[in-house]
């Protein structure tokens, strides 16, 4: 398996949340990501993808009465996740809050990237700052990070698009 080397990339206002592109090129599956650690182990690996999915489930379980429509794992339901992070002032948060936010709302983005597109976890010991990779037809390999589009989303609302913009960008990547 790959090192845990470099150290995790964390966001200026939140150095306990991840950071990274939303979608960069990589040379080779095997390659360390630049953003972030990666796990070690298969049963590490078997560990943080088990975290991402219940994560992504508890999301439902947690925000469906606040979003006011369905959250059934469709690119549609991405546009009631974009009005809970943007009502969700994460800066008033304390760190525990902040970080089952962005690993709840993060999980479920990364699930129905994953459902859609068939990208591979690499994952990192702290699951939230794992990022999905895709084969795309005109770039290659890409990794985006759906935790730390959250996170640049309840963190700068006025300069980040929403994650359903977000998913039109890296779909039209993936399958341009």
């Amino acid at each position: 398996m790959v090192s845990r080397v470099p150290s995790n990339l964390t966001h200026p206002k939140a150095p306990f949340l991840p950071d990274a592109p939303d979608g960069f090129a990589i040379a080779r599956d095997t390659d360390a990501s630049p953003y972030h650690e990666s796990t070690t182990s298969l049963d590490e690996h078997y560990k943080v993808l088990w975290a991402i999915h219940t994560m992504a489930i508890v999301c439902v379980r947690d925000i469906r009465l606040a979003v006011g429509g369905e959250l059934d794992f469709s690119p549609g339901s991405l546009k009631h996740l974009d009005a809970f992070v943007d009502s969700y002032d994460i800066e008033k948060r304390n760190e525990e809050d902040a970080v089952v936010f962005v690993a709840e709302v993060g999980s479920y983005f990364g699930v129905v990237l994953q459902m859609e597109h068939g990208g591979e976890w690499h994952t990192s010991p702290k699951y939230y700052f794992s990022a999905l990779r895709f084969s795309t037809r005109t770039r290659g390999l890409i990794e985006t990070n759906p935790f730390a589009a959250v996170v640049k989303r309840a963190y700068g609302r006025q300069d980040e698009a929403p994650i359903s913009m977000k998913y039109s960008f890296l779909s039209k990547t993936i399958t341009g």
